[in-house]
């Protein structure tokens, strides 16, 4: 059921007592008015996000966090910046046991709280920066995306391209997924140092360097190029295909 009037805190302490390994964690359930183009900024340092398109126009945002700790799950706070059009959402790390803290920092302590998000936002809305370190999935959105992944896997499914929008998705250290629709109109550029691109949508070369690692490139053009598709991965694999391979 879809919340509109404000939030519902949810506080889920797992009891460890003296086991090893044991976890606590604390669930956030928010939903803001959103307009369908509107635009989504989101950083999380380290647990990841799910973001799917859906026919509202508001968003609605759960997260489940988890730590070692009490203090170490108290240290870690979800913010926001919501307007009409546009949203902000990090994740903040406040002082733990003398560590600093900052957006961004979960490291004041050495196993920091993680964050997972789940977000619904509407399918026109654009994501104009996605950020953090954790396996991300995006899915069903047609406005510009622009994500980038630390570390871990970027897995993202789009069921259609509107004229002129931009793609742009980089991992420094994983893998890139990307599921195209199967009628395109797009330039896509697609680059994977010292790794492989799986494609069936043409041939990449790759090139091997003086310093021994390689670098492998596809470009290639779909109908007009109207729209734009970039990947990257710095150290890791990209594999892209269309709706209908599996």
């Amino acid at each position: 059921m879809r919340n509109r009037q404000g939030a519902t805190i949810g506080l889920a302490i797992v009891g460890c007592l003296l086991a090893s390994g044991c976890t606590i964690s604390k669930q956030l359930h928010r939903t803001f008015p959103l307009s369908e183009d509107g635009r989504i900024i989101l950083d999380n340092a380290t647990g990841g996000a799910t973001i799917t398109g859906w026919d509202y126009a508001e968003i609605k945002v759960d997260t489940k966090t988890t730590a070692s700790n009490s203090t170490r799950l108290q240290a870690a706070e979800i913010r926001f910046d919501a307007r009409p059009t546009t949203i902000r959402i990090w994740t903040d790390y406040v002082p733990v046991e003398g560590g600093s803290s900052g957006v961004g920092n979960p490291f004041a302590s050495r196993e920091p709280a993680r964050v997972r998000y789940d977000l619904a936002i509407p399918r026109g809305a654009s994501l104009e920066r996605v950020r953090g370190s954790g396996p991300f999935r995006i899915d069903g959105v047609t406005g510009n995306i622009h994500a980038t992944v630390t570390d871990g896997t970027l897995d993202v499914r789009l069921d259609r391209i509107e004229p002129g929008r931009m793609i742009r998705l980089e991992v420094q250290n994983g893998d890139i997924r990307l599921t195209l629709p199967e009628s395109l109109d797009i330039r896509l550029e697609a680059r994977a140092q010292d790794g492989a691109i799986r494609s069936m949508l043409g041939i990449p070369l790759r090139t091997a360097l003086p310093d021994g690692s390689s670098v492998t490139n596809l470009d290639e053009i779909y109908g007009n190029g109207s729209s734009r598709v970039r990947l990257l991965a710095q150290d890791g694999n990209i594999d892209i295909r269309t709706a209908t391979v599996r």
